[in-house]
């Protein structure tokens, strides 16, 4: 048997959206690599193969592993680099058997041997790679990477807060739209250093040092030099309070509004205000005695997105981060296309967010910052709401009335919202706090976002299945997390005991061979083993029939081990 080539063409999508003046479309691609338990329960670039043994292995408990070698799927990669994906462990690779695909479409220009893969590097900015394999056993390997290449080099000067050079300085760079994928560098004794091989995404930038002083940004990659000004922690006034206008009085910058409906209720607005560069406020308070957590409740509003320039370069961009004089430290950054359009509403708001801060007991004060900013022109406004700082005493996960920072007391979080990969950092993450390496941020986000990356790869029909297979998956962890008995182990469990219903309920049954090829290159062995899908379509009384037939005609009974 042989695995054979194909190439699946796009489909046009009403998902990204553009509109003049904006003329220049951004369009991108995301990829994960497929889930593979481990002691640790992480996810790394060495990971077994998520291989499925056919009836005729000879060694079934065979696990052989890949390596990236050259290439990272969690930084940036140099544009046409070469590199190579190396099997190591077991068994070797079928030569004749071994093929790849980028973006969907095949990798004709490879060099494979029974040791790995070399590939001649690519041009594109995003790639999916796809692989799908036999080893010397027989065993079919599937596994797909997201890669992300650049040649963008972004020289980055921090300065002081007395505005000299900075030097042994830590900055971070994240690529907003893509969770997981940054870098960093250390600045030199002139303040300078460089990120390297970037995309033209945007960037969020976080300089922090040991002295609890921080910079942050955020702007389009760029080869021009970047400034960072840290700014140290500071200490609150006397008249600064939580109590006072829900503590968004007092600030640096911003604009106090007043709602008409409700007396007292004011919020502060942080807003581009036709700048190009990020315009920011801050606000420092004291804390109540015995105070365990200090938190922000604000929402972000763009204009791009009624504009109409969702998926598009003009990524507009916000952070928010809370200090305390202890140096406790929590930011988040986040960009529109990042959010997904489902996070926002017709006028381009999204829910209520609430970022919460652990303090330690000796704590006497906290400090806000809060950034928003244009990327790309300066046409189309953003803001930044906030609606109320302040602290709590509380420490009973799953009250809402006394703890209503919870991230389950979060509407979006009872109630996922379609169309958006949100609910794993904000709700999942939020609750859980498993790390970059566990099942909410590593798998679950990562995912969701790859199979929005890739939408036009898939017809109406596939479209409209992995929006209802999205938002399926996320409510179906609602009830795991609200009784706050939840771990990163039993989260991760339930959430794959609940792959194959949600997809089966969304109509994987239905889906035409196009559609299931560009769902098994997405996410590879996320379908899991046909016996499980046999017994939740069973159950479920669904098409198990038709099922079979679609995924045995799509992609051959060596893909599946029905030989």
């Amino acid at each position: 048997m042989t695995i054979s080539k194909v190439s699946l063409t796009s489909h046009p999508s009403d998902y990204q959206t553009t509109n003049a003046p904006h003329n220049t479309h951004y369009n991108s691609s995301s990829v994960i690599p497929s889930y593979s338990p481990t002691s640790n329960n992480s996810y790394s670039d060495v990971t077994p193969t998520s291989s499925i043994l056919p009836e005729n292995s000879t060694i079934p408990n065979c696990e052989p592993e890949l390596r990236l070698d050259g290439d990272s799927e969690s930084g940036f990669n140099g544009k046409i680099v070469p590199f190579s994906l190396k099997i190591i462990g077991c068994s070797k690779f079928e030569v004749a058997n071994t093929t790849a695909f980028a973006n969907f479409a095949p990798v004709d220009d490879i060099t494979v041997t029974p040791d790995g893969i070399l590939f001649p590097g690519f041009s594109d900015d995003y790639v999916l790679l796809s692989l799908f394999a036999l080893d010397t056993y027989g065993n079919v390997i599937l596994k797909s990477y997201e890669l992300h290449f650049g040649s963008i080099n972004m020289p980055i000067l921090v300065l002081g807060p007395d505005s000299q050079p900075a030097s042994g300085v830590r900055v971070y760079g994240n690529a907003t739209e893509y969770p997981g994928v940054s870098q960093e560098c250390t600045t030199v004794a002139s303040g300078q250093c460089s990120l390297t091989n970037l995309p033209p995404t945007t960037i969020g930038l976080v300089a922090r040092t040991d002295d609890n002083s921080i910079a942050v940004s955020g702007l389009a990659s760029t080869t021009s030099q970047v400034t960072l000004k840290l700014t140290p922690f500071t200490e609150p006034n006397g008249d600064s309070s939580f109590d006072v206008n829900n503590g968004t009085s007092g600030w640096t910058e911003g604009t106090l509004s007043q709602s008409l409906k409700i007396k007292r209720d004011t919020t502060l607005t942080v807003s581009t205000n036709g700048a190009y560069d990020l315009q920011s406020a801050s606000g420092s308070f004291k804390v109540h005695p015995s105070t365990k957590t200090a938190y922000i409740k604000y929402k972000f509003i763009t204009s791009e997105v009624p504009g109409g320039f969702f998926g598009t370069r003009y990524n507009d961009y916000y952070s928010v981060t809370i200090r305390s004089n202890t140096g406790a430290y929590v930011t988040v950054s986040n960009s529109m296309n990042a959010l997904g359009l489902g996070a926002f509403d017709a006028g381009g708001a999204t829910d209520w967010f609430t970022l919460s801060l652990e303090v330690p007991a000796n704590t006497k004060s906290v400090d806000y910052n809060v950034g928003v900013s244009n990327v790309a022109d300066n046409l189309y406004d953003s803001s930044v709401v906030v609606a109320k700082v302040g602290d709590l005493q509380c420490d009973q996960c799953g009250d809402c009335s006394s703890c209503p920072t919870d991230p389950m007391c979060q509407p979006s979080c009872k109630s996922p919202r379609p169309m958006s990969c949100d609910f794993y950092r904000n709700c999942a993450e939020g609750q859980l706090g498993c790390g970059p390496g566990g099942y909410p941020l590593a798998y679950g986000e990562k995912n969701c976002n790859k199979f929005v990356k890739n939408l036009k790869y898939f017809s109406a029909a596939g479209r409209e299945w992995i929006f209802g297979t999205m938002l399926c998956l996320q409510t179906a962890m609602v009830p795991v997390l609200e009784p706050c008995t939840a771990t990163c182990s039993s989260f991760e469990n339930a959430a794959f005991d609940s792959h194959p219903g949600c997809y089966v309920k969304s109509g994987f049954c239905g889906l035409q061979c196009p559609d299931v090829l560009a769902t098994m290159m997405t996410v590879s062995t996320d379908l899991i083993s046909l016996k499980s899908l046999k017994q939740v379509a069973q159950t479920s009384g669904l098409c198990i029939e038709k099922l079979i037939q679609t995924l045995t005609g799509c992609t051959g009974d060596v893909i599946l081990g029905l030989s």
